[in-house]
Order: C-alpha cells, then structure tokens, then sequence
C-alpha cells in the first residue's frame, strides 16, 4: 500500500466523513487517515478495477471496529477514488429468533445461527451477470429481518464479520467468495472496551424508546454474559487464527488509531478466482 496523501486529500476526506464521525463520535487521527484508511482505500480501488465485483472480508474480534471500518470504506471508495462500494454484514443473515430456538441456540452470533441459504445467494448475485444486487438487512437492536435493498451493483462489497474467512461448515462459500480478507488486531481489553461501547449505545436506546429501567438491567446482564460465554471462547477458536491467513493485518491501539500495517506477499488478489483457499 503506497502513496502520500496530500493536504488537499486529507480534506477532502474529513469533509465525506465528517457525518460519520458526528454520528458515530470517533476520533479519526491524520496519520490514521493519511497512513492508514485513504491508502487502503486506493489499493481496494485498484483492485476493484480487475473484476465486476470485488468482494473484501473484514474479520476481527467484537468491538474492533469492523462495521466502523466497512462505513468509512463505504463513503472514501466513491467520494475520493470513484468506486462505488457497500458494506454487508454478517449480521444481515441471522434466523430470525423463533428459527434460532428451534436450532436449539440460545445466542446469536455464533455459526450456525445465520440463514446460510440466504447468505450463498448473496454471495451468488456478486459473481452474476445481472446489474442489480439484492442485499439482506436485519435490525440487530429489534432482532428482526427488514426488507431487502436493491442496489445497482457495485464495484466493491465490504463484508465484515468476527469470523469472516472462516471454513467452519456452512461457512466455506463465504470464505472462497472473498478476494481478500482483512484483519483488525486489537487486545482483549480493547475490544471488552468496544462492546462495552456498543452495549451502552444500545441500552441508551432501549431506555429511550421505553424500556423500563429493569428491562435494560436484564439487557445488560445478558450481553455481558453473552461477552464471556461465547464472544471471548469464539474470538480464541475462530476468530484469531484468521490473523495468520489475511491479506491486510490493521493493528488498532486502545484509542482504536491504526498503529500498525501489516501484508501477505504478494499483496495481490487474483482476478481469474479467488484468493483464499
């Protein structure tokens, strides 16, 4: 990943992404956007002109960023390199609640509570020759599906998930549809402070729209149960041993700035078939 971004660059890049940073409240350094984000989103841009589609994973622990990551994409792709890009994730396949309990889980999240049959028809519209792409859309905070996008297809597909690259069962068709994965490496304790983040963002909501103040205790016991009993296990099982197979490793301090960039040699997606094996 090479280049210096100018001054001009740099600008312009905090103009786009000035709505997101108010939205989301995060602090976005210079050197993280000169040295990070808007080089990244040049290679992505110069990959993407191979192929219709281009499809980049990002995988990482919860509360590394990743959606984050995907929405900062989503907006530097078309405003500063021409791309145009979306950003998916696995989130958008869940079962549905009543379909996750007779599945016999009692947590989301975890493989095997997503709606695969949807996912690999996704995953087949990217490679298709058709100009639409019909994109999946849950709403996690209500846990309930929403109806479909339908977007002229785009150049680039972020698609970001804890676990994404993956070849758990069920899974291997995400895995084999990437072009490249990324990988956002935080410690344990910044990514226990990013759920917390979510968590609070969530729980204020919830409070908001009515929830009484013993509902969102009850909301709150179980996502920390949720962070110890599944989330911490999993990052140990599947998620860190896609560290060692990414394209593009980001290492993110505890203010969550890229302090670290790190790439696979050749750094180099394959147009005729997909990178990861």
């Amino acid at each position: 990943m090479s280049g210096v971004c100018s001054l001009e660059q740099l600008r312009r890049a905090r103009e786009y992404l000035a709505p997101l940073v108010a939205g989301e409240s995060l602090e976005l350094s210079d050197s993280t956007l000169t040295g990070g984000y808007l080089p990244l989103a040049g290679l992505l841009c110069e990959w993407s002109r191979r192929k219709r589609t281009t499809v980049i994973g990002v995988a990482g622990p919860p509360g590394a960023g990743k959606t984050t990551l995907g929405r900062i994409l989503e907006c530097l792709l078309p405003n500063m390199f021409g791309r145009s890009a979306i950003s998916v994730s696995i989130d958008d396949f869940y079962l549905c609640p009543e379909e996750r309990r007779a599945a016999g889980f009692k947590w989301r999240a975890v493989p095997g509570t997503h709606d695969l049959e949807l996912l690999h028809g996704f995953l087949e519209q990217t490679s298709a020759d058709d100009t639409r792409l019909v994109v999946p859309r849950y709403d996690v905070a209500l846990d309930r599906r929403l109806p479909p996008e339908v977007l002229e297809r785009p150049n680039v597909v972020v698609f970001e998930g804890w676990f994404v690259g993956t070849s758990i069962a069920g899974y291997s068709v995400l895995r084999s549809t990437l072009d490249a994965l990324v990988y956002l490496d935080v410690s344990d304790e910044v990514a226990y402070k990013g759920r917390i983040r979510r968590v609070k963002k969530r729980a204020a909501a919830l409070f908001h729209s009515g929830t009484t103040i013993d509902e969102v205790g009850t909301f709150w016991e179980r996502a920390m149960a949720f962070w110890y009993e599944v989330q911490l296990p999993g990052i140990r099982l599947w998620v860190e041993p896609l560290k060692g197979e990414a394209d593009i490793v980001i290492g993110l301090d505890e203010e969550h700035q890229i302090s670290d960039l790190g790439f696979r040699e050749p750094c180099e997606p394959v147009s005729s078939g997909r990178r990861l094996h």
